[in-house]
């Protein structure tokens, strides 16, 4: 049995259904649907990415806008009637329909307040997609802190201050989408064939953002409050998480839940080990963890996990850790 092969139709099976959430049906032409998402600055042939789609949609949207009101207003003028379609047909308001729709934001930029769904730390987003490599860019990133007045030094902590606030932003919205992602994936199976499927929250990693209560952190906390306070709150979110999948499972579902590294603080040299004190669990419904051994690493946990449910013959490797 090939692991990766039912993780790979499983990718194409949740872009499916989550086109029949929005439409209410499940396409044919799945491959159209996926060029519609693609921006060219992600693919920039004229036949992989929107902006064709997009020439047609927006011509077809004015031409059933235009029809809608030329029959809604049979008496007024024509002056009236283009400055109307022009308030119907407009960005922001689509954006708004988008979002009450409960389309998801899966591109790099921010678009109507919604804070994009990807993976920043790792991924230039928004503007810096597009000059984050650029000569001034790459000067001002090398040596501008060099150059740095009083009053340059003030804005830097004010931008620093705004992009922290829409990083807390942006990094609950998408540990909420993606934890509503996985309860639904699991939800959605309906036959007995295994199905492995995997998500990363980035709760509790630094920055520490939220409080146990799920609020702003105190900035006045020690780094060390502020890790315990977001664990808590990440402790409540797990296991509300853990709860509905075992509600809503129809087969029984076993969990690993890890974390891939303990607290960090490069600060403090005394704590440097506990950077190694990982999350490392496991449900099984049948209750049976005579395999899981105590001092499992993370690795070994997963080779147990695929061996026993899907089949693999994979060795165990030595239980250690490298600093």
């Amino acid at each position: 049995m090939d692991f990766w092969n039912p993780f790979k139709i499983h990718i194409g099976a949740a872009f499916k259904k989550g086109l029949k959430g929005v439409l209410g049906y499940t396409p044919d032409n799945i491959e159209l649907y996926r060029t519609a998402l693609t921006h060219r600055s992600i693919k920039e042939a004229a036949d992989e990415n929107n902006e064709r789609l997009e020439y047609l949609g927006d011509a077809i949207l004015s031409a059933l806008v235009a029809d809608y009101l030329f029959k809604r207003y049979p008496y007024k003028e024509e002056g009236f009637l283009t400055e109307m379609r022009s308030k119907m047909v407009n960005r922001q308001k689509l954006n708004d329909i988008a979002i009450k729709m409960g389309l998801k934001n899966y591109s790099f930029f921010k678009i109507a307040e919604q804070y994009p769904l990807q993976e920043i730390n790792y991924f230039p987003v928004g503007t810096k997609l597009i000059i984050k490599h650029s000569f001034i860019a790459r000067l001002n990133n090398d040596i501008g802190h060099n150059f740095l007045s009083a009053r340059k030094t003030k804005n830097e902590l004010n931008r620093l201050k705004k992009k922290s606030q829409a990083f807390a932003k942006q990094t609950l919205s998408r540990d909420d989408f993606t934890m509503q992602r996985l309860i639904s994936e699991i939800r959605s199976k309906e036959d007995d064939t295994p199905r492995f499927v995997y998500c990363h929250f980035l709760m509790p990693h630094s920055p520490y953002l939220f409080d146990k209560n799920g609020n702003r952190a105190d900035p006045n906390a020690t780094k060390e409050a502020q890790y315990i306070s977001y664990l808590e709150y990440t402790n409540k979110r797990m296991l509300l998480a853990i709860d509905k999948i075992l509600a809503g499972s129809a087969t029984p579902s076993v969990i690993l839940l890890m974390s891939d590294h303990g607290y960090r603080d490069d600060d403090n040299p005394k704590l440097s080990s506990d950077r190694f004190l990982n999350l490392n669990s496991i449900y099984l419904p049948g209750k049976n963890y005579s395999k899981y051994y105590k001092g499992i690493s993370n690795v070994n946990m997963f080779r147990i996990f695929l061996n026993e449910h899907f089949k693999q013959q994979l060795p165990l490797l030595a239980d250690s850790t490298v600093f």
